[in-house]
């Protein structure tokens, strides 16, 4: 946001664009500058050109997290513009579980997960357990806010847990 006439930023958004976590920046600017993303710990998370002739952008960040973000439009070293952005995090929410069943042995199961938080979602590890066996895979997706995504636990070559005696 700025003062009349000067460059500014219009809009923002937590995103994932092909499934890197990303901050979509709208703005308006009548000269080249440079958008930095900064951390809550004041760390540049990124930093990207800005040209006259297009109105968006997309900063990337590897570990969305809650707490406080400056973006930064800065020209010749000079900070024209900020704009700074408050996130309470990312908020996993487990919605649905389906087991891919092969006579008393499960394959796979497939669970959605629903981001309610205001950053993108970490998914990097998922596991269950049947029967005393844990099943467990490494993956590396993120969710949108408000998105929800599909993570699949292969049990992998084979046949996974199985339930041998009934009500076991």
């Amino acid at each position: 946001i700025a003062g009349f006439g000067g460059p500014s930023i219009t809009d923002t958004e937590p995103t994932v664009i092909d499934n890197q976590p990303a901050l979509a920046v709208e703005y308006d600017i009548d000269d080249y500058a440079t958008a930095i993303f900064e951390s809550p710990d004041g760390e540049i998370v990124s930093e990207t050109r800005l040209e006259p002739e297009q109105n968006s952008t997309a900063l990337y960040f590897s570990e969305p997290q809650g707490g406080e973000y400056e973006l930064l439009i800065r020209r010749g070293g000079e900070t024209v513009t900020s704009l700074t952005l408050n996130f309470d995090g990312p908020e996993a929410q487990v919605e649905q579980t389906d087991p891919a069943w092969s006579g008393h042995s499960v394959g796979a199961v497939n669970v959605s997960v629903r981001n309610d938080g205001d950053v993108p979602l970490y998914v990097g590890n998922s596991s269950y357990t049947l029967n005393g066996t844990e099943v467990s895979n490494r993956q590396a997706m993120f969710i949108a806010p408000g998105q929800t995504g599909t993570v699949e636990i292969n049990s992998g070559f084979g046949t996974g847990p199985s339930i041998t005696e009934p009500g076991a």
